[in-house]
């Protein structure tokens, strides 16, 4: 199933529990934050500071989450896939990338090491392979 068709299916308490349960992962987030600050004993002024930050933000998201309309719940999960949409398709790009890097490495290695058995010097094979001319030498003294 797709995700866009996902998002159609989900009813509208669904919605509500995915934003709500998102906050709730707010809110430990920022909790474990605080209790992180107060173990290192920062000044009780930052820790005041910090957890009005914590109360106003958890207001804030929970008056949203209230007045939120039924399209706006479907606006932010779609934005969400897509979102993750361009992740995944970045990340494969990214992998691609690489896998044709190490075939284009792979390949110039195979080349010279075709091209010392033929007995081409190891500085003109360093040339036309892009290879660094250290890496053609300790080719040369494998067999």
């Amino acid at each position: 199933m797709k995700a866009s068709d996902t998002l159609k299916n989900i009813s509208d308490d669904g919605w509500r529990w995915v934003i709500q349960g998102q906050i709730e992962g707010k809110k430990r987030d920022y909790t474990s934050g605080l209790l992180a600050a107060e173990r290192r004993g920062k000044h009780q002024n930052e820790v005041e500071t910090a957890k009005k930050l914590l109360e106003d933000g958890i207001m804030k998201a929970s008056d949203t989450l209230k007045n939120i309309s039924d399209d706006g719940w479907r606006w932010v999960i779609q934005g969400q896939i897509e979102g993750k949409k361009r992740d995944y398709t970045s990340g494969l790009l990214a992998a691609e990338r690489r896998g044709l890097e190490q075939g284009m490495r792979q390949k110039a290695i195979e080349t010279a090491k075709k091209f010392l058995a033929e007995g081409i010097a190891p500085e003109m094979i360093a040339k036309c392979c892009s290879i660094p001319l250290e890496e053609v030498k300790e080719l040369q003294k494998t067999p």
